[in-house]
């Protein structure tokens, strides 16, 4: 087999580096999996922690007084009843069916607590109390289509104080009054523009 005293030779050289790089990569992948495997096992550890975090937070009052919407996911919060093809059963479940006899309730918005508010007195208390408003980023994106990147829903601090205050002069029952020949004659246009479609 081995007639030539060279190759015999370079068979060996060429089985000795074979091995050596198989030792290598065996010693290699011994030490990541005795590297990695510990560091999965604490991965998962606190993810399962975390879990359960997030459940007995979401499963608790978020303010004191103030009713929870029930079900909620502790990834997901209360967006599964919101995700219904109507509008009015959502809003339904979020603000109405558990609200308190003011009219206030809470839910989770994914991990987000939120409270609702029917009354124009609790969002006028909430209005002047704070001017800063933190949006969760699918929310921003959907507005940002809709209204534009400068909108009003998104300002904040002395901004949004100029606008605001711009805006609700526009809207005082005095205001609203003087506007409603010009009201009705834009809104009996609009309702002649969709009939002739």
């Amino acid at each position: 087999m081995f007639s030539d005293p060279l190759r015999h030779v370079h068979y060996f050289l060429n089985m000795i580096e074979t091995n050596e790089t198989h030792s290598i990569a065996m010693f290699w992948a011994v030490g990541m999996a005795l590297i990695l495997f510990p560091l999965s096992i604490i991965a998962v550890r606190w993810r399962k922690e975390r879990v359960q975090d997030d459940i007995k937070k979401q499963s608790r009052v978020i303010v004191d007084g103030i009713p929870v919407v029930p079900g909620s996911r502790w990834i997901f919060g209360n967006l599964e009843q919101l995700n219904v093809t109507d509008v009015t059963t959502a809003q339904r479940i979020i603000a109405f069916d558990h609200a308190n006899s003011e009219g206030v309730c809470s839910h989770w918005y994914a991990r987000t607590p939120r409270i609702t508010i029917l009354q124009p007195k609790h969002a006028r208390a909430v209005l002047h109390a704070s001017t800063y408003r933190v949006h969760p980023p699918l929310m921003k994106h959907h507005m940002r289509q809709f209204f534009g990147e400068r909108n009003f829903a998104f300002m904040n601090g002395k901004e949004w104080k100029f606008y605001r205050s711009a805006v609700h002069k526009a809207f005082n029952p005095a205001a609203l009054e003087a506007a409603q020949h010009c009201i009705e004659k834009v809104a009996c246009t609009l309702k002649g523009s969709l009939q002739r479609e």
